[in-house]
């Protein structure tokens, strides 16, 4: 079994998730919740490879850990809207702009 499908079965696991699965009040994961993680571990392996770890938090989101980068990832629903957080803000920042130049680049005719 790939790393992928192991992450993808592990994702899956979070459904069974009820409300209070930690015994203190934490809500149960949503679908969107799982599927929009699904989509950010997919698009960020390419560049920082799986995250080492991938738990529920207790505010119904899911935190994404890499071992050997600085920064953790955390989805979670707020109301109908997804909200995503880095722990260190400044190098997605870095990274965001980096990737809007490196697709400026490729979008040039002839380079």
């Amino acid at each position: 079994m790939t790393r992928r499908e192991q992450i993808d079965l592990h994702l899956d696991s979070f459904r069974k998730l009820e409300d209070n699965w930690d015994g203190c009040h934490a809500p149960a994961i949503s679908e969107l919740v799982i599927e929009t993680t699904r989509d950010y571990i997919r698009f960020l392996s390419n560049f920082f490879g799986f995250p080492e770890h991938i738990v529920p938090n207790f505010n119904g989101g899911i935190n994404l850990y890499w071992a050997d980068e600085s920064f953790e990832v955390s989805v979670g629903q707020y109301g109908t809207s997804i909200d995503v957080d880095w722990s260190d803000e400044e190098f997605a920042v870095n990274w965001i702009q980096a990737q809007k130049g490196l697709q400026a680049i490729l979008e040039v005719p002839g380079a």
